[in-house]
């Protein structure tokens, strides 16, 4: 299994290659790159999604269920009727073999994504069900009667939903399917879902919608100064934030429920709700005028009829939501249930294509215990919301709908930098490795002879330079201080753009010069520096990252900072250019036996509730192998897993002595070694994460300090769980397609090489997981 994962057994037998631009954020330009004609339709197969939900087997135990006991229902009540069964989004095939098991008279299967439809034929051929349902290429909305169905159905099966449930349009199309292709009396499976919702405060998923409070102190000293009212003013505190749905595994959030007042950690959350609250139940089933498409309400009560009350005092943050999906209209098939672990739900399963959904209020809402209050919320076709209405509409007890508007980001900030990002800006880490940066520009300054310094932060969405410049100021030490920004991010370009011109403008002096890339930086100082070359003035240029790239999907991709570096030496060889931070990088691995995440990239194979669904393998596994990295990206801290080796590490590099004009940099081959056991384990992936030298300019007895913004929280121990950090950026992960077995006879060593290409800033990732 090496860094390609190339198979001569690939369906996809196009040989040919062309030329596609790609932004690469590593060198921070577009780069123009070869690959195979039929890429595209790869990628689009092999990110589909099928394989984790095909993996869930309560999921597919629960529909096998229901369809049995529905098609049952359906004889029983009309005996004179034959069963006619319409699967929409068919995908493999399975939900429509479930029916043909169970002898429906017919079973017609539509899927709109054509390289399923031959998936699902192939499905049905291997499992000799080929003549008994008729697959259709279309979406459902493009069905019509005798065409492609002989008649209207009375048994409509499907899978439709997403996270936040009607996120693929779920709702138009049952309301559709009910107006035009199935009886008024039509079973359904699922016939309904009801939407949960539980009120908590959490710091933790707050720090995610808005930027926190930099007060200077003793341990930071980090302030935004002239910038403060800008960042904190209320077109960005009162914004509604961004609109999409931020989906989470909400099960490895930690409920602290105690009654003491506490303040909540990283991933804690404590529930406002004695139980979860009903929001809505969504009904699928005819008549069609029973389909809302927009629905809007207050909820003010409990399921019980009593009011909405705090059972614990504390700050409204966030609604978590989750949803029951109700199988079968006998209601003797449990539900499927996306609930989080801790609300202690009998009928809910681990998920990764189904999740949780975070919403948050506009404000969050104080609440003191016993306290009653009201939630506001709303749905349209595709999305949910959610709101606390204000005081006086709570006190006049409203009785009509609430009209709010969906939550669109009118602020800049959370359109243009991740969620992830603006809770990492919050961490101890993230402050603590800036106060460094700042402390030693502070030290390094005061060694140098007095000149013209320009300091150059080289990071997307980040506060580095406004710390920076309210430390230091535009004169320190004796030298002019320019500070300079390169934000390689469209969307941050132009929220920074708005907030240093702000600030400029209100403070009438100079502020904080911003350039979307390396060479606008360069065609800038070209001017200046030939005005200033008569007076003699020496000048410097001082580069420093965090480093941050929105386009870097793995957290050591982030290494623009180190090419505008050499850029900027080049173009200026008289300059003294100095790459002042980060100076090193180093890349570490470990073997883990991850409890879940496995099952996002393993193959079906031939005993899925007892059908055989082989024939997805064989398009999908090609389709990843030729299209996915052999490293992914991926939020470790949400799916658990216990190391299976001690940490090593895979890459060094030296990023102070690195030659622009190298050509591949290798690292020896390190070679992860499980650690013996007495009993036998598994490892199913490897955990990478990077770490950057920050030097201890001025602090020379604190030693090394190596900011891993990706890395563990705590040292990790072979045997032991991993805790990894939880904001910033994601971990990279090799999953491998067939786990690997151990014990103390057998123990495995699996050799990770790791190369760096320079000219086109690529990592590659070499592994051999075959038998040593």
């Amino acid at each position: 299994m090496n860094g390609d994962l190339s198979n001569s057994n690939s369906p996809f037998e196009s040989t040919e290659y062309e030329l596609v631009p790609q932004f690469n954020p590593t060198v921070g330009r577009t780069q123009w790159k070869p690959v195979r004609t039929d890429y595209d339709y790869a990628q689009e197969i092999a990110l589909s999604g099928y394989g984790d939900m095909l993996h869930d087997s309560d999921r597919n135990q629960k529909y096998f269920e229901a369809i049995r006991v529905a098609i049952k229902h359906v004889r029983n009540t009309r005996p004179d009727v034959d069963v006619h069964v319409l699967d929409i989004g068919t995908g493999t095939g399975l939900l429509s073999m479930m029916a043909a098991f169970q002898d429906a008279k017919s079973v017609t299967a539509c899927e709109a994504f054509r390289p399923m439809v031959g998936c699902a034929k192939a499905v049905l051929k291997d499992n000799g069900l080929d003549g008994r349902v008729q697959v259709v290429d279309k979406p459902s909305t493009k069905l019509s009667i005798p065409n492609d169905l002989p008649q209207r159905a009375n048994l409509l099966v499907a899978e439709l939903v997403d996270t936040e449930l009607i996120g693929e349009a779920c709702l138009s199309t049952y309301k559709h399917a009910s107006e035009s292709l199935i009886t008024p009396d039509a079973v359904l499976v699922p016939h309904g879902a009801d939407l949960y919702c539980q009120i908590v405060e959490s710091p933790f998923l707050w720090s995610h919608h808005r930027l926190c409070q930099f007060d200077s102190t003793p341990h930071t000293g980090l302030t935004l100064g002239r910038f403060d009212p800008i960042l904190h003013d209320m077109a960005i505190t009162s914004c509604p934030g961004a609109p999409s749905v931020f989906d989470i595994q909400a099960s490895e959030l930690e409920a602290v429920n105690s009654e003491e007042p506490r303040i909540l950690g990283d991933r804690q959350i404590r529930c406002l709700l004695e139980k979860p609250v009903l929001v809505k139940h969504f009904n699928f089933s005819p008549p069609a005028d029973q389909i809302q498409l927009e629905y809007s309400s207050y909820i003010t009560k409990t399921q019980d009829g009593a009011p909405l009350t705090a059972v614990r005092s504390g700050t409204a943050h966030a609604f978590i939501v989750w949803w029951r999906m109700n199988m079968e209209p006998t209601h003797t098939v449990p539900d499927i249930s996306t609930a989080p672990a801790w609300a202690c739900d009998p009928d809910s399963a681990w998920r990764d294509h189904w999740m949780q959904a975070v919403y948050f209020p506009r404000q969050p809402l104080t609440l003191m215990r016993g306290q009653k209050f009201q939630i506001a919320f709303r749905h349209d076709l595709l999305s949910l919301w959610f709101d606390f209405p204000s005081s006086d509409t709570f006190q006049s007890q409203p009785t009509s709908p609430p009209e709010f508007e969906r939550p669109i980001c009118n602020c800049g900030l959370h359109y243009s930098w991740p969620r992830t990002r603006i809770a990492h800006l919050h961490t101890a880490d993230y402050q603590r490795t800036v106060t460094l940066l700042v402390d030693g520009l502070r030290a390094q300054l005061n060694r140098m002879t007095p000149r013209s310094v320009h300091i150059v932060v080289v990071s997307d969405c980040s506060l580095l330079p406004i710390f920076l410049s309210e430390a230091l100021g535009l004169c320190f030490a004796g030298h002019t201080i320019r500070f300079d920004h390169i934000d390689s991010s469209a969307c941050s370009f132009r929220f920074l753009n708005s907030v240093y011109n702000h600030v400029t403008e209100e403070n009438q002096s100079p502020s904080i010069r911003l350039f979307d890339s390396t060479d606008s930086w360069i065609k800038s100082l070209r001017g200046y520096c030939a005005e200033q070359v008569e007076s003699g003035t020496v000048h410097s240029v001082l580069v420093v990252a965090e480093p941050f790239a929105v386009a870097a999907t793995l957290p050591w991709d982030a290494m623009h900072f180190w090419y505008a570096f050499h850029e900027i030496r080049n173009a200026f060889p008289g300059l003294d250019v100095h790459l002042f931070s980060p100076l090193r990088l180093r890349i570490w691995g470990v073997l883990v036996e991850f409890d879940q995440l496995w099952k996002i990239r393993a193959p079906i194979g031939a005993d899925c509730e007892g059908f055989n669904l082989s024939a997805f393998d064989r398009l999908v596994q090609p389709a990843m192998r030729q299209t996915q990295a052999a490293v992914e990206p991926q939020p470790l801290w949400e799916y658990g897993g216990e190391a299976r080796s001690e940490p090593q590490l895979v890459f060094d590099l030296d990023l102070a002595t690195l030659e622009a004009n190298s050509q591949v940099i290798h690292h020896p081959a390190a070679h992860l070694q499980s650690v013996s056991s007495e009993q036998s384990t598994i490892i199913n992936g490897i955990a990478f994460w990077s770490e950057w030298l920050v030097p201890n300019v001025g602090h020379a007895d604190r030693g090394s300090h190596w900011y891993a913004p990706a890395g563990p929280e705590l040292s990790i121990r072979s045997g032991e769980r991993i805790r990894w950090k939880s904001t910033g950026v994601q971990q990279g992960v090799t999953l491998f397609p067939t786990a690997l077995f151990t014990d103390c006879q057998k123990p495995r060593s699996v050799p990770v090489s790791v190369s760096f290409h320079v000219p086109i800033g690529e990592f590659q990732f070499a592994l051999d997981t075959s038998e040593q």
